[in-house]
């Protein structure tokens, strides 16, 4: 049987490349690495809703007002699927047409949704607010609308922060050497950047130098893919006009006064990873302008700092032990890290920071103080929010607890790969026993932790409290 080709939904625009918004770019790029047949029907934005809703399309968004449609849309006819959603229609293709390259390779599906959200909130945000009057440019004259403006200095931050979690993957792709969902993502805000600024443009030169040149390099290594089918608009494809509405290590970190408590949960990330990989641990005090956490081997003389250098000396030194980072997650790995400061730990620190004293000794809670004095020129009581402003940043911290919970879904499984733990759920776990020390587990916070996101955080607890231990410990010079 002869297949047909896909039909892919996409913005239609006055530009002479055709093809111009970055969320339709990263399907029609799929469909190109995949070599999948497909033609065009461009649509212009007052009638989206409306050929969603004549073709059956999912809405992709709910608000006040009701549903809100958006494309890309894919529509199969060799299937009768139609798929709204550009990380939808990627999971799609995959499961569909297995013998094209895999976009979305087994165990890293929250990591592309992450990845996706995260740059879209880091890059593609400001890149929109910057652009936003040229794009208007683009779209036919029924489409136009009024927009602002913002600072171009925004795009590349977010650009050089990705970039700096790329670096992890040791390769030009996010994943080392072969491209993924995530690479297209990226690549389609890089030609956004082209279409929109022209490629004379100093915004696109400054993209292409920003960061010695890696992203020049990316774009280059998968500009193959960028192209658009000859597919003209299809007058017959729809009617609907709807116009527009409204051996021993010595694990160094802060001492406490509970030997089963910890002071952060970064130290509790490293300890973690140590006990999954069946080696003791020693701790010891810390000297004020010391960091947290530290590893000494003195099987191999190594010293590594910061939780995620730990665990990467853990999986390369002891390669018999469970793995926490799989081959070409690093990148994703390091970034979850990141972001679940960002949207997590931060919000946490925040409510806790009159408390996180009373879990040191008297020399690390008078240094503490000291010193959170001298950066917020406040005493910690009078910083630390209260009454609805702790509410308030209790919120906020389920918020992120939630999004993360979004991305996990992904994995189809219990943990962010799957079924198997890696580095990104012991910084969960982290994160959780911070919360179950600090708070304690009769508290609200605690309760409310372990019920929100349909419980999945008191079974990812459970499935791994395990791994929650700390030993003795001994106390040395340093």
């Amino acid at each position: 049987m002869t297949q047909q080709p896909l039909i892919l939904y996409d913005i239609s625009s006055s530009s002479p490349d055709k093809a111009w918004s970055p969320n339709p770019w990263k399907a029609r790029l799929a469909l190109n690495a995949k070599g999948i047949p497909y033609r065009t029907v461009w649509v212009e934005y007052p009638d989206i809703a409306g050929l969603c809703k004549r073709i059956g399309a999912e809405h992709t968004q709910m608000r006040p007002n009701g549903p809100h449609y958006t494309l890309p849309v894919v529509e199969d006819p060799n299937t009768g699927a139609i798929v709204s959603d550009s990380f939808k229609i990627v999971q799609y293709l995959d499961k569909t047409y297995p013998d094209t390259i895999r976009l979305i390779p087994d165990g890293t599906a929250a990591f592309q949704a992450m990845f996706i959200d995260v740059t879209g909130e880091r890059v593609m945000l400001p890149m929109l607010k910057t652009f936003i009057e040229k794009i208007v440019a683009l779209l036919n004259p029924r489409a136009r609308r009024p927009v602002r403006d913002q600072v171009w200095k925004e795009v590349l931050d977010g650009l050089s922060l990705v970039s700096k979690w790329e670096a992890e993957g040791k390769g030009i792709f996010i994943m080392g050497d072969t491209p993924s969902f995530a690479d297209l993502a990226l690549l389609a805000l890089l030609h956004w950047v082209k279409v929109v600024e022209g490629v004379e443009s100093k915004k696109w030169k400054d993209v292409l130098d920003t960061n010695d040149g890696h992203w020049g390099r990316l774009y280059q290594a998968l500009e193959k893919w960028i192209r658009v089918d000859e597919a003209t608009a299809d007058p017959h494809a729809y009617t609907i006009k709807i116009p527009r509405s409204s051996g021993n290590g010595v694990v160094i970190r802060m001492t406490s006064k509970d030997s089963t408590a910890l002071s952060g949960p970064s130290t509790l990330t490293s300890r973690a990873s140590a006990s999954v990989s069946a080696h003791s641990t020693q701790r010891s005090s810390l000297m004020a302008t010391a960091t947290v956490p530290v590893l000494r081997d003195p099987n191999t003389g190594a010293a590594n700092s910061d939780s995620f250098n730990i665990v990467k000396y853990l999986d390369e030194t002891y390669p018999d032990t469970i793995r926490l980072i799989l081959d070409g997650t690093a990148a994703f790995q390091a970034m979850f890290a990141c972001v679940a400061t960002e949207k997590v730990m931060i919000p946490m620190y925040k409510a806790f920071i009159d408390k996180i004293v009373h879990q040191l000794s008297p020399e690390s809670s008078e240094y503490f103080r000291r010193t959170r004095k001298e950066a917020f020129g406040a005493k910690l009581e009078e910083i630390a929010p209260k009454g609805p402003a702790r509410d308030s940043v209790w919120e906020e911290m389920l918020d992120g607890l939630s999004q993360i919970s979004g991305w996990v879904a992904e994995s189809k499984g219990a943990f962010v790969m799957g079924e198997t733990p890696s580095s990104a759920d012991l910084v969960l776990l982290a994160l959780l026993h911070w919360i179950k020390i600090t708070e304690g587990t009769e508290s609200k916070i605690w309760e409310d932790v372990m019920a929100a996101d349909d419980e999945r955080w008191e079974r990812h607890w459970k499935a791994l409290e395990k791994w929650v231990w700390v030993d003795e410990g001994s106390f040395e010079d340093v």
